[in-house]
């Protein structure tokens, strides 16, 4: 089996035509991903180690991208099935 890799994109301001300042505490993101990984250990016993990086999205500013582009964060983690259960 290989080692499977997931990414998640994830958009923090409200809907279109905004100024990136809508969400008060962007750092608020790596404490929910801690958080939701603590308890699926709870859960699961299983933790979801991730890399949660802050990046921007661009996409056409008719659509309502900011100028420079969107504020988003994008989260990666890794499972290689020889050290952890993929179905777990």
């Amino acid at each position: 089996m290989r080692t499977q890799k997931f990414t998640v994109v994830i958009g923090i301001n409200k809907g279109h035509f905004h100024k990136n300042n809508n969400h008060k505490n962007k750092e608020d993101i790596y404490l929910k991903w801690q958080s939701l990984a603590k308890e699926h250990y709870e859960l699961k016993g299983v933790y979801v180690s991730a890399n949660v990086s802050k990046i921007k999205t661009i996409y056409h500013e008719k659509w309502g991208c900011p100028l420079g582009g969107e504020d988003t964060y994008e989260i990666t983690g890794v499972c290689n099935p020889t050290f952890s259960d993929l179905n777990k």
